[in-house]
């Protein structure tokens, strides 16, 4: 009899006993036993019966009847392994625990270990088997916020981001390092690649925006470093959008949003780190290296900072000078000026501008006496004086003065070119109110850049002048201009609600003129004297004779007296003696009478010479001291005989009436060689001009070249349009440099 002995199992896979026995735990493609990184664990059935499929134990057949045997696995690893461990539960299934923490794979040798509930050779000679784990790159992670939730992103200066840690803001035109300069480090983590040195920052831009619009960005090390483009911001108002500065692109909000979004992307190396050779596929032939990637976005805003904006009024304590002008002709040209001081902002401004000033009046419908002119802006906390002429009729109510503020297109301004291409165009309008794409009168929202239906006007005011309802003036009062419904209250586009200048100022009075007529001759008057003195004498002679006659009826004896006067010479005496009484009570008779214009005036004057050496100033003063009857101011004309500097004789003829610079002014606001100030007769609100005691005249004495006058002749006329005149007064003789 021979006794059955136990034989020692075998650790074989029955699936390849032909082969090597190997046990394959796991298959990728045509590589077995090897997984890629992040299996976590895999479990494998070692079996629990011999010589069966899918079975790891080779035991002998008849070792299992009449009852199979019991077999139990063991499974370990050196302790150098650091890729994974492994165990065999009470299934005897292999479990190959991944070592998460382990990034760079590796291969192990697994020692298999079968024994059988033999009593002797129960336990099979133990099985090695190599497992591979093949290191899978995994993308670096961006972290905003840290375990705590407090946001990671913080600038040199200490400057946190907000929101999640995605928001982070600067300020326009800002150039201080710190404040520009944002650390990254805290953000970045990589399980696979050392930190910072295998991973880098770039930054790409989004649909929402394009960056370089508003700034550029720079990675030094691990910090992201911006430069902010010149006076680019994204959370201007739409007022503050500056369309001077590359057509506003600069300025406009991002996609109508206040920030500017960024893609912030950080990645690994390109190629596999050499500190991990089991990506070399010729050692881990399943691995496949691919570069990791992660990105945030992060939205960028930049603080708009408010341009220095300059505030240019109308003074409305000086108001409207007239130049001291206080009666005139309708329709007289009046000079005036208007004072415009500088404040606000002190400057510098970003470009330069003008100031483009506008007077008009009403009582015509004459539009080319609404007139505007361009000045140089004041230097800041100084101020401007601007002169002009204003038309003036018997029907004007009112001065109205109006400044706008234009940028230049050119800094400094080009003032070669007109002022059609000098300035940033304003189409549609601006200034006026913006009523659901209908514009409204000018002057109707000081400020509001011009708006319609269909186009947006690329000028923005105020970013030219900060206030705009004291850019406004009127000769009227405040509550007769607001009354009024082309004047109104300012509907300021920024401040709201508030009123426009007015000063409540008389404006020089408009005069009417008396009928003139013409003046009679001297000579028909010492004619009507003569007849009268004629006649008179006829009648004494006549008398005389008769007495005569009775005295010879009556006695024929008186002797003849050789002594007496002839009669013939009695008549002449008494015929001349009796024209020269006529003549005196003519005289006497015609002063005592209220002498009319159609009368020979009686006027005197007095003439002296005012800074007389003074090219600009000097002048002779003709003053009326006394007239019988007041002359028709129209009809009184100075003439003015010299000979100027080439040696040519000149004869200036003026018309006292002349609403060209004569009637109502004088030297110091006129250029006209000859001027006249009026003292106006008042009647009630009737004002009326002639020429008459009080009247000054003045005669310049250098002519328009400056050159000073000598041997001057200045005649004073009445000279009627119809009917003869008369000359009132002749000097001669006058020089600048003597005495008058």
């Amino acid at each position: 009899m021979i006794n059955n002995v136990n034989d020692a199992p075998i650790v074989c896979n029955n699936d390849r006993a032909s082969t090597d026995c190997m046990p394959v735990f796991t298959v990728d493609d045509i590589y077995t036993n090897i997984n890629s990184e992040g299996f976590n664990n895999i479990t494998k059935d070692l079996g629990s019966l011999a010589n069966v499929a899918n079975s790891y134990i080779v035991d002998q057949a008849n070792e299992q009847v009449p009852d199979r045997q019991v077999y139990d696995w063991d499974a370990s690893v050196d302790s150098s392994c650091v890729a994974f461990s492994v165990e065999v539960n009470s299934l005897n299934s292999l479990i190959v625990y991944e070592n998460m923490s382990n990034e760079k794979g590796g291969t192990c040798t697994i020692t298999m270990e079968l024994t059988d509930d033999g009593t002797v050779n129960n336990t099979a000679t133990a099985f090695t088997v190599d497992y591979s784990v093949a290191p899978v790159n995994d993308a670096p992670e961006i972290s905003l916020q840290d375990a705590n939730g407090q946001n990671l992103v913080v600038n040199d200066a200490g400057d946190r981001a907000t929101g999640e840690g995605e928001f982070i803001t600067m300020t326009e035109d800002d150039t201080n390092a710190d404040n520009l300069t944002w650390d990254l480090l805290p953000l970045m983590s990589d399980i696979d690649h050392d930190v910072p040195s295998e991973l880098t920052w770039t930054v790409t831009p989004t649909e929402q925006c394009v960056y370089t619009n508003y700034f550029t960005t720079e990675i030094v090390g691990t910090d992201l470093v911006f430069t902010l483009i010149p006076d680019a911001t994204t959370n201007a108002k739409v007022w503050e959008q500056d369309f001077m500065n590359d057509n506003g692109i600069h300025q406009v909000r991002p996609n109508d949003q206040t920030f500017c979004a960024i893609n912030l992307i950080l990645q690994d190396t390109p190629l596999a780190p050499a500190h991990t050779p089991n990506y070399d596929p010729s050692v881990m032939p399943i691995a496949n290296y691919s570069q990791g990637t992660d990105s945030v976005v992060m939205y960028v805003t930049i603080d708009n900072v408010a341009e220095k904006v300059a505030d240019y009024s109308l003074d409305t304590i000086s108001g409207v000078d007239f130049s001291g002008i206080t009666n005139i002709m309708t329709g007289t040209e009046v000079p005036v000026s208007v004072n415009i001081n500088a404040g606000g902002d002190e400057g510098p401004y970003t470009y330069d501008h003008m100031l483009a000033v506008t007077f008009f009046t009403d009582g015509h419908t004459d539009d080319q006496y609404t007139r505007t002119s361009y000045y140089n802006v004041p230097d800041y906390g100084e101020t401007l004086t601007v002169d002009e002429d204003v038309y003036i009729t018997k029907d004007t109510t009112r001065v109205e003065v109006s400044m706008d503020v234009l940028t230049c297109l050119n800094n400094p301004c080009d003032l070669t070119v007109p002022s059609t291409e000098r300035f940033q165009t304003d189409s549609p309008e601006s200034h006026r109110a913006n009523n659901g794409g209908t514009q409204g009168a000018a002057w109707s929202n000081p400020g509001q850049y011009g708006v319609n239906g269909t186009q947006t006007s690329e000028r923005r005011p105020m970013l030219q002048d900060s206030y705009w309802c004291n850019n406004r003036l009127t000769t009227l009062s405040l509550e007769a201009a607001e009354a009024s419904a082309d004047w109104g209250k300012c509907n300021e586009y920024a401040a709201g609600q508030g009123s426009f200048g007015a000063t409540n100022q008389t404006l020089p009075s408009v005069v009417r003129t008396i009928g003139a007529s013409a003046v009679p001759s001297f000579a028909p008057s010492i004619v009507a004297v003569s007849l009268t003195g004629l006649f008179v004498s006829a009648l004494a002679f006549s008398s005389r004779r008769a007495d005569d006659e009775e005295e010879m009826l009556e006695s024929t004896s008186i002797e003849e007296d050789e002594m007496a006067v002839s009669p013939v010479i009695a008549t002449i005496l008494m015929v001349a003696i009796t024209v020269v009484l006529s003549g005196v009570i003519y005289v006497w008779a015609s002063s005592l009478a209220d002498t009319d214009v159609k009368g020979v005036p009686r006027v005197t004057f007095d003439i002296e010479d005012v800074n007389s050496f003074d090219a600009d100033q000097g002048h002779w003063r003709i003053t009326v001291q006394s007239s019988e009857t007041d002359l028709a101011t129209q009809a009184v004309e100075v003439r003015v005989f010299y000979v100027d500097a080439s040696g040519e004789a000149q004869v200036v003829t003026v018309n006292l009436a002349d609403t060209n610079d004569v009637y109502g002014f004088n030297p110091e606001n006129s250029d006209s060689m000859v001027t006249f100030v009026d003292q106006v007769n008042s009647e009630g609100d009737d004002r009326v001009s002639t020429f008459n005691t009080g009247d000054t005249v003045f005669v310049r004495t250098h002519d328009s070249e400056g050159t000073p006058l000598e041997d001057v002749t200045i005649t004073l006329n009445y000279a009627p349009n119809v009917g003869q005149g008369a000359q009132l007064r002749t000097w001669q003789g006058l020089s600048y440099d003597v005495s008058a």
